[in-house]
Order: structure tokens, then sequence, then C-alpha cells
């Protein structure tokens, strides 16, 4: 989010994606910060919306309706997205731990990670029960109990229970009969208080038993679980219940790693927070949501305080940052309760006050999808961005990766004019005639958002260079340009980014040996890459023999996926996918073409899927394409269909030969840390497809044959599978 050449002075870290953090990025997505580097640490990059979970279980939303997808946001707001759960903090050093990876560094941490049921202390619970949140963990297995229930055979009923007699119980419940709509189900309710929605009017328990009643649901009430096993609760009053699939909505229980950090906490745990919403005993740590406790106003865990706490939050974090004076946060002391029935119907609930009808529904479901928008609208954001800017030209998106390099036309030209020819992916010396050297080089711009996974997908793309000749690598000189900035954010930025690159290349068992760095206006990395074959023959992409099946082992479609990303209109679970798609080594690809006797081989790269086949063809050859067979990564039909492109895919189209528009967005699209595209013989074709889907390729696809050329054209596109 630093604007500019300004250099970065502060971190701020939000850790979890919750409702006020959801705030803070559109507020920092509105008016960014000069000289801040923002950073989101998630577990998960779709946050749901609690006040939709009803509805979303009961079926009346969809999954994107109900979820906040948090990376377009995030990328709005110029924060760099980490994808990862936290297990640990180290306060003196202000680092947070993560699995698999280096600590984050943080100047002001705020934390918004929620909370979960309380089921350590009722034996089998956690083994067996189902648990309310994580919310995605629930919708998994909810999916999978409603195939249970479809597939159930005999005369017997299938036994729902939900352990937790609140309005996030009783709302479940509800909520999970209304989606089944099976006679066969028998549903219980089990709380440990003496009535249902004790916090709530008589008048909302009353209407609610009534519901309850109607829908010939069992409640036992003033009953505690004391145990769980397989098939079985058991109960304080020595009663057991059978159940078949059992719920667990009880009381919220803190991340436990916030008590053993060292952070100051209540009695039960929850982050203890003062009235600016500032840690008690770490002032450069902030706090919202579930997980935390106001001492001076508690309130219950609901995501109304948690959606509250958002602009407060937000304001005081940015007075944290320019270091001054905060303001203090007053939370109401009575809300608004809005609590469906499961159908579309719902009960109000305000203090000693109630109703009930389809117009309250109506009008939850208008607030809730009001509040919903202002997230998932990036034009209204941006608008709201415009607003606060005075007017000025607005440069264009250049992509990143490897839709940053020249295009194939020019840089062709340039080389011929310099006397510079070959084609093959790395430069390949002979030493002693035997032995055979190969080396390789590239270099682009961050466009990851997370300078670990920018590490590590610039190292496999690197290599992929040296896999795609058969041979591997051995070492490997980097050259780094980072932001500028203050020496602890340069230092934290290598750390992360040089980590990447050094785990990648240990996993092929190859050494960094050394480099280069420099600061510069944005984040960029380049590899020169050493690698070596023994006593066999290099792979070259001029070897393809007429009659090969054309296999492209990885799926199309990264250059416009992150050109999407840079504008905040890629759905994060489609940047997810690729991301791990581009962390994939093509290593046991190689293994697996090898052994299927492959002719030729070359990476897909940033000129695009055709541009190397053309490369690969030459002047006598031709390919038959079927473009229905070539895999593409989720989200990419959808994006190229509203007109998206990599600024590099018009390059890419100008090198080589005419093609219908509507297949010429994936197959000029560049790509970065992309798939091998090789040769394989009739008799290998179906072995080797298998052993590379069993190897983890899973989109792997025999997507063509190479046939005789009898015109001008190179590539014929066959619009059938084969």
């Amino acid at each position: 989010m630093n604007a500019g050449n300004i250099p970065i002075v502060k971190q701020l870290v939000l850790l979890g994606g919750g409702h006020a953090h959801v705030e803070v990025l559109r507020n920092f997505a509105v008016r960014t910060e000069p000289g801040l580097q923002l950073v989101l640490v998630t577990r998960d990059i779709h946050t749901p919306y609690s006040g939709m979970l009803p509805g979303l279980v009961a079926g009346h939303y969809e999954f994107d309706e109900a979820h906040i997808d948090l990376r377009p946001l995030a990328r709005l707001a110029g924060a760099q997205v980490i994808h990862a759960p936290v297990n640990g903090m180290d306060l003196d050093a202000r680092l947070l731990h993560l699995s698999d990876r280096p600590p984050i560094r943080y100047d002001v941490l705020s934390i918004n990670a929620g909370a979960r049921p309380r089921m350590a202390s009722v034996p089998g619970a956690a083994e067996h029960a189902i648990p309310v949140k994580p919310i995605d963990g629930l919708l998994e297995r909810w999916n999978e109990i409603r195939e249970r229930v479809k597939a159930r055979r005999g005369s017997s009923a299938f036994r729902i229970a939900v352990v937790g007699g609140g309005a996030g119980g009783v709302e479940l419940l509800l909520s999970l009969q209304t989606a089944l709509e099976s006679p066969a189900v028998e549903y219980t309710l089990v709380t440990a208080s003496a009535e249902i929605l004790p916090t709530h009017a008589s008048g909302v328990r009353r209407r609610y038993r009534t519901v309850l009643a109607d829908r010939e649901i069992t409640v036992i009430s003033n009953t505690s679980v004391i145990s769980v096993n397989k098939r079985k609760l058991r109960c304080d009053d020595d009663s057991s219940l059978a159940y078949d699939a059992l719920f667990w909505v009880t009381d919220a229980a803190p991340p436990a790693w916030i008590r053993e950090s060292g952070l100051a906490t209540d009695e039960a745990g929850f982050l203890a927070v003062n009235r600016f919403l500032q840690s008690t005993s770490h002032p450069e740590i902030f706090a919202a949501g579930d997980c935390a406790a106001m001492l001076e106003s508690p309130r219950p865990k609901s995501g109304v305080f948690a959606v509250r706490q958002g602009p407060p939050l937000a304001d005081n974090l940015r007075a944290a940052v320019r270091l001054e004076t905060l303001e203090a946060y007053s939370p109401q002391r009575r809300f608004l309760s809005l609590i469906s029935t499961g159908d579309q119907n719902a009960v109000a609930s305000w203090g000693p006050l109630a109703a009930q009808g389809e117009w309250v529904w109506r009008w939850k479901d208008r607030i809730d999808r009001t509040w919903m928008e202002k997230y998932q609208d990036v034009d209204r954001i941006l608008k709201m961005r415009s607003k606060m800017r005075p007017p000025q030209a607005r440069p264009e998106l250049r992509c990143g990766g490897c839709g940053a390099k020249i295009g194939s036309k020019v840089l062709r030209k340039v080389l011929h004019k310099l006397g510079i020819e070959g084609t093959d992916d790395a430069a390949l010396v002979s030493v002693d005639g035997r032995k055979q050297l190969l080396q390789t080089v590239d270099f682009f711009r961050e466009f990851v958002g997370d300078p670990y996974r920018f590490g590590r997908i610039a190292a496999h793309h690197a290599i992929n260079d040296v896999l795609a000749m058969r041979a591997r690598p051995d070492s490997a000189l980097v050259t780094v340009v980072v932001p500028h900035g203050k020496d602890s954010f340069i230092e934290h930025t290598l750390i992360q980014l040089l980590s990447g690159v050094k785990d990648v290349l240990q996993e092929h068992g190859a050494a960094l040996i050394g480099g280069h760095s420099a600061e510069g206006a944005e984040l960029s990395i380049g590899l020169t890459v050493n690698g070596s074959l023994v006593a066999q023959k290099a792979w070259s992409k001029k070897g393809i023999r007429e009659g090969d099946h054309l296999i492209l082992t990885k799926p199309l479609g990264t250059g416009v996926l992150f050109a999407a990303d840079m504008q905040g209109r890629a759905q994060g679970r489609w940047i997810s996918a690729a991301l791990d798609c581009m962390d994939q080594s093509n290593a046991r690809a190689v293994d697996i073409l090898g052994n299927a006797r492959a002719s030729a081989c070359t990476d897909v790269t940033g000129f695009g899927f055709l541009l190397h086949l053309q490369e690969m063809l030459g002047d006598s050859l031709s390919a038959n394409v079927h473009v229905e067979n070539v895999p593409r990564l989720p989200g990419v039909d959808q994006l190229l269909a509203t007109g998206l492109a990599s600024t590099m895919a018009p390059k890419n189209a100008a090198a080589t030969e005419d093609i219908p528009v509507k297949y010429a967005g994936i197959l000029h699209d560049p790509q970065t840390a992309g798939g091998l595209l090789a040769g394989v013989s009739d008799n290998q074709i179906e072995n080797c497809l298998r052993k590379l889907r069993e190897a983890g390729y899973t989109d792997a696809s025999a997507i063509g044959r190479v046939v005789p050329r009898d015109d001008s054209r190179n590539v014929k596109l066959l619009h059938s599978p084969s």
C-alpha cells in the first residue's frame, strides 16, 4: 500500500480475517497510508459472515453470498496476503510464528482471530462432535452429512443432536432441518441452561419454544454433556443420547496460543484489551472480536460487536502507526438481534421486546446483504477511494511475474542484430566430451503479494528451464531488488524472499551460492541457475516427431488470473489454486516423461502456450490441438469472458499466427512457473498420463498431436475433444 517511492518505515500486521479486520482493510483501501506496509495473515481466504451462516446452511444463500473474499479486499488495500495459520508469538522480538515458513515481523499488530466452541472440558467432544467453528470445517462436514442422509436406507431415523441452547445452537438446528426436509430425521437440542436462548427476553424464548414444538424437535434442558463417544453422548443426570451426527455450539473458547504467548488475558483466556481495543500488557498490539475481552466494558461474544469494533479499530491502528492519540471506543449496552427460524422467517429481539414474521427475515436479509456489499463491491471501494484523492492520471497496471517479459518479436529482432541465436530453454555447454553444463537466467517483478511464496515461485520458474532439458539444478545466484525502507523492513523482506528461494533449491538438491542486492521502487528477483546432465542426452525443443501426442502437465491461466488479482477482480480461491499450482515442482514430471521416452520438451512460460508450441514444431511440422482439452486453472474462463488479459498477451499474439479470438486469450496467456509441454509416442501416452496424474499432476492432459505440415499454418485448432 506504499505510494510512490516513499520509504517503508512501519509494518502493520492484521492477524485473522474476522468482521473487524474486513473493515480495517476497506478503510485502508479507501485511504492508503504512506510509508506503511500492511500485511494480512489469515488461515482462511474467504471469511464467513456469521449473520448469514444459518441462511447458508438452510440453502437460502450461495457460498459467495455469505462469504467475504479477503484477497481482493487486501489487494485493494495494498496488503501482502500470507495464507497460513499462526502457531505462536515472540512478543519481545515482535514476531508471529507460522508453520513451514519464516516468522512475520510486526511494528503494530492487530488480532481478530475469532474463537471456537469450548470442547476441551468434555472428553470425546473434540474427537466426535462437529464444532460450529471454524465454519469451513462445519460446512465440509455438513455436506458429508447431507449425502449420508440422502443415501440412508431402512426404517430407522437419522439422529441429529445439537449441544448448545443459545441463539447459535437454535438457529443452526432449525437451519439443518430446513435444508434436509426429510421426515426420516430426528432432531434433539441439549442445553445446560434451564431455558433456551437464556440471554433473550421471555417473548423471544416463548416464540422459539413454539417453533421447536411445532417442528417436533426434542429439547433437553438443564442438562450438561459430560462425555462423548462415537455413537452416544452422556449427560450429568446419567442419561445418554444416541446420535448419528453431533453439532457443538456452546460457549466460546479462546485460541490457546494467546495465553501461551504471554499476552495479558481475562480469567477465561481471552486477550485483555482496554477501551482503545489495545492490549493491556503490550501497547503495540490491538485486538477485536471474539478473541478479545474488553475489561472495562464486558460484552457477550457476538458478531454484532466485532462489526461495530471495525471502524474504531481502523482509526486507532492508523493513529498507532502515526504515533497519534488513540480514541476510546464505548460499545452499546443493548443491541438488536434478528434470529432466523431456519425457513425465511425470523424473530427480532431488542431488550424486553420481541417480534416475529417473514417481514423480520426480509429486514434481516436486507441488513446482511447491505453490510456484505461494502466489502464485496470492488467498484464501490474504488469510487470511494477516488473521492479521497485529488484527480490524477492513473498509470496502466502492468503485469508482474513472467507476464512482465519483453515481447518475443522485439527480443528476437535484438538478438538477431547482435548475432545471438538459439531457442532452447537453457544454454548447454559440454565439458570434457561427457558432462554437460546448463545455465539459465530469469528475472521479474513481484506479483504474488507474499515475499516468501514469491521467492518459491521465482525459484521454480527459473529451475524449470533446466528441468525442461532433462537436467538437474546444482546451484543458483540470486539478484534482488527490495523497495526503499528502514533496515528492519529490508531485512525482513530479504529473509522472507530468500528463504523461499533457498527452500525450493534445497528441495531440488541445489544450493544458493551468492548473488547481488539493491534498493528500488518495487520488489523484484532474478535467478541464474546452473545445472548439469551426465550420461544422457538433453532434451531439445526441436526433437519432437511426427505422430507424437502433445502432453501438457499443468493448467494454463496464471497471466490473466494475476492481471485480475492486481485489480481486485480475481476470487481468492482462484489465486490460491494458482499459487499451489505454480509452487508444484516439475521434477517428478521430468522423470515420468523421461521414462516414457519423450522426444522433446519445453516449459510453458511468459511467451504463452502457442508460441512455445510453434518453436517446437519448426518449419516442417504442424499440430492438431483440441482446444477443449487444454487444461485451465479455476476462474480463467470466467475472467477471459470479461475481456481481461495480461499485458503480455497482445505481445504474444503479435509474434504468432492468427487464431480465432475466442481461443487467443488462453493460448497466448503468459505463464509463470508453468507446466511442461512434451511429445510422447502413441504406445506411451496412456501410461504416461496415468503416472503423471498419480504423481499429483491432476490436470495433465493430452491436448493434440503432431502431424506433417501441409499448408502455411503451424497449428490447427480443433473444436471437439479427441
